[in-house]
Formats: structure tokens, sequence, C-alpha cells
């Protein structure tokens, strides 16, 4: 029974059918499940989270109003494609208090040490792990630790690392929420398929990193 979580809160399925592994009737407490639980409520999680401009927008709320209000999406696929008012994205993006950031592969390569440490801190077991220019995107086993929890301990250590490197940006680095969805076994090997493709689609490069585990 996948289950959709953004952060703390639940995302609203939109109407239509529903998607594969997503559950009929999703938990309201489904962050309730890792904290000393042994119910197999999942076996994995999906965790994505963008960088600081890449998803929201950190800027004056007068000006960020003047640009238009805010819309509410319910598609679980990329809307990127589809047509829009280019006037109003780019009065939004002159409002942004900091520019979008993005990883150079310096700053990919001392984010993957970052995890690599997390893993270690805390027995975390990564099935797979993209780190994108504008974005994060891993699978992981479950875990004693509720899912934010584990998201911020990511996080934390990528952006130490970054300093400890001198490549840590003079701004902030991460969007505040993260998305995540929770993986029952069926969705897992597709799941890990996508992550591990993501650079191949952005015509990148493909990633390997010691930390990840193989999924038999």
């Amino acid at each position: 029974m996948g289950t959709y979580i953004d952060d703390e809160r639940q995302s609203p399925r939109p109407p239509g059918p529903r998607p594969a592994g997503l559950a009929a009737n999703a938990p309201s407490a489904a962050s309730q499940q890792l904290k000393g639980s042994t119910d197999p409520v999942f076996a994995a999680a999906s965790c994505i989270w963008s960088l600081c401009g890449q998803s929201i927008l950190i800027c004056r709320r007068d000006r960020a109003l003047a640009a238009g209000p805010a819309t509410h999406c319910g598609a679980r696929r990329s809307v990127a494609g589809v047509a829009h008012d280019r006037a109003i994205r780019d009065a939004g993006k002159e409002a942004l208090l900091y520019p979008p950031m993005r990883f150079d592969s310096r700053q990919i390569q001392s984010i993957a040490n970052g995890f690599a440490i997390a893993c270690n801190d805390a027995d975390f077991h990564v099935l797979a792990c993209a780190i994108m220019p504008d974005h994060v995107h891993l699978v992981t086993r479950r875990h004693p630790r509720d899912i934010e929890t584990i998201v911020g301990h990511f996080r934390s250590r990528a952006t130490k690392e970054l300093g400890k490197d001198a490549l840590r940006p003079d701004q902030p680095i991460w969007a505040k929420k993260s998305w995540n969805r929770y993986l029952d076994p069926p969705d897992m090997r597709p799941a890990i398929a996508y992550v591990n493709n993501n650079p191949r689609r952005a015509g990148l490069p493909p990633q390997s990193w010691p930390f990840v585990e193989s999924f038999g």
C-alpha cells in the first residue's frame, strides 16, 4: 500500500484512476510507522528534494503577489512542458531573493561524500541515488527513523561536506520541502530504475556511488 507524503502533510490524490501502488485509503498517520513499529507498512521510500529556488520562490511577499497567485498542481508527472505565461514566470524569477541553485560536478561529488557519511552514521540502506544539478532523488529502505528525519540527515551531512570542501554557496542550498513516496515491494524495482536513469535522461554521465547497495 504505497502512500504519497509531502513532508508531514498527506498529498491529496488527483481525480482519475488511482496510480499503481497508491493505497485506497492512505493512512493519515503514515509517518508514525517508522517510530519503533514492526508492522510492514512499507518496504522503502522514494525521496526527492530540490535546490533553493528550483521548486519554491524565496522572495519578497509583495513582489511574489505581483507576479500572480500561487497555483496547485495535483499531477504526479512533470508539467514543465505545459504551456504557461512566460511573463508571469519571469516576473517570479525577478522576485527571488537568491538565484536558483545548481550543483556542478565537484559539488555533486562532495554531496555524495556527505551521503556516505550519513549512511555510516545511521545505517541507512540506499538502493538508488541520483544527485542532479537541480535536485536529489534517492530510494532508501525502511528505517526506524521517520522519513523526514532521514532526509534531514542526508541534507545536513551533504551541507557539512560542501562547507569542508569550500564548495558551499553563500545562500540557502535546499528547498524547504521534500516529496516522499512510500513503496511496497513491487514498486521498488521500477523506482530504483527510474532514479538510476535520471542522469541519462538529462544527458549527463551515469552515476555510481559506493554507498548505494545492490537490489537483488
